[in-house]
């Protein structure tokens, strides 16, 4: 039942959020082939994006490294590289800027 609830609450923030998130994943991805941009690697980024902005209990490395992991099994071969590559600037960026904001033993700072 916890598990339902966090999918569907993060699905909510990825569906309500993606045009923003999606303008922030395509700014890191400009250097990128536009071939390797599948679109299951919108999809895997755009819910990364909601993970780590909206679940500051989530650390980041634990979010970065579950995406990445759900990127081998239903993206490209080379999708992993790339979503962690893209995530990786992300990541940077929104905690430069406070949006990332994490919270519990072990999390902030």
């Amino acid at each position: 039942d916890e598990d339902m609830v966090y999918i569907k609450n993060l699905f909510c923030k990825a569906l309500i959020n993606k045009d923003k998130y999606m303008e922030i994943i395509v700014r890191f991805s400009k250097n990128w082939d536009v071939d390797r941009f599948a679109f299951m690697d919108h999809v895997i980024m755009t819910a990364a994006v909601a993970e780590l902005i909206n679940c500051p209990t989530i650390p980041v490395k634990v979010t970065m490294d579950e995406f990445i992991e759900i990127s081998k099994y239903y993206s490209t071969l080379g999708s992993s590289t790339f979503i962690n590559g893209v995530l990786d600037k992300v990541v940077d960026e929104l905690k430069k800027d406070g949006t990332i904001v994490k919270e519990g033993r072990g999390l902030v700072g």
